[in-house]
C-alpha cells in the first residue's frame, strides 16, 4: 500500500528524481509531495533558484512499476499530474515540500504516507525509489544512524541526515534522490540526499 505514495518526478523536462505523497495532520487529502531540494536546484548549482517556477515544471508519474521483477518492463505512463506549488524548501536539510495543483484521481489509487518526526525509527527500513528514472525499486536496511552529511556543493545542518551504511537488499542511484526512507511502521523518516550506493 505505502509503495503507492512514491512517484517518479520529471523536473523541467530533464531531471529525474523521486517524491512521496505525504499526509498531513488534518488528514484532508491535500496533495503534498516531499522530495529533495537538490532535485529542484540542480544539485545546488543554481544561484537564488526560483522554486515557484521550478515546482510548476514538475510532472509526477504514479504507479510507474514493472508488472514483474524479472524481466523488468517499462512502467505505465498514463497516470500523471503536472505542476505544483512550492510550499517549503530547506536547503540545509535537503528538503522540499510541494503541493500538487490537482488531487490525484481516485483511479490512480494514490496513498498518502504517514511520517515519523522522532529521532528514532524501528527496523527494518525501506527506501522505495526510481533509480535513473527506472520503474520502482525497493532497497532494505537493518540499521541507520544520525549523521552529518558532507558534500562540496553545500553545507548541511549538523546531524540532519540518516546514514544507511549498508543496504541488505537493493541499492540506490542517481534518480533515487528525494525518495522516502520508511521505518517498520511504514512512516517516512526522511528523504534521500546521497543517491549513489
Amino acid at each position: 500500500e505505502v509503495e503507492r505514495s512514491v512517484v517518479l518526478l520529471i523536473i523541467d523536462g530533464s531531471i529525474g528524481c523521486t517524491g512521496t505523497l505525504v499526509n498531513n495532520t488534518a488528514h484532508d487529502g491535500t496533495p503534498y509531495l516531499l522530495t529533495a531540494s537538490h532535485c529542484l536546484n540542480r544539485d545546488f548549482t543554481l544561484t537564488n533558484p526560483d522554486y515557484a517556477t521550478i515546482a510548476g515544471s514538475v510532472v509526477c508519474y504514479f504507479n510507474y512499476n514493472s508488472p514483474q521483477c524479472e524481466p523488468v518492463e517499462p512502467g505505465r505512463t498514463d497516470q500523471t499530474l503536472a505542476s505544483a506549488y512550492c510550499r517549503a524548501v530547506n536547503e540545509q536539510t535537503d528538503m522540499a515540500l510541494l503541493e500538487m495543483l490537482d488531487t490525484p484521481p481516485e483511479a490512480y489509487g494514490a496513498y498518502y504516507a504517514g511520517w515519523n518526526a522522532q529521532d528514532v525509527g524501528t527496523a527494518p527500513y525501506a527506501c522505495i525509489h526510481h533509480p535513473q528514472g527506472a520503474p520502482k525499486r525497493i532497497s532494505l536496511a537493518e540499521g541507520i544512524e544520525r549523521r552529518t552529511f558532507y558534500t562540496t556543493a553545500t553545507v548541511f545542518d549538523e546531524n540532519a541526515h540518516w546514514l544507511v551504511s549498508r543496504w541488505t537488499a537493493g541499492c540506490t542511484a542517481a534518480g533515487s534522490s528525494g525518495s522516502p526512507l520508511f521505518d517498520a511502521e511504514n512512516r517516512v523518516l526522511g528523504g534521500l540526499t546521497g543517491g549513489q550506493s
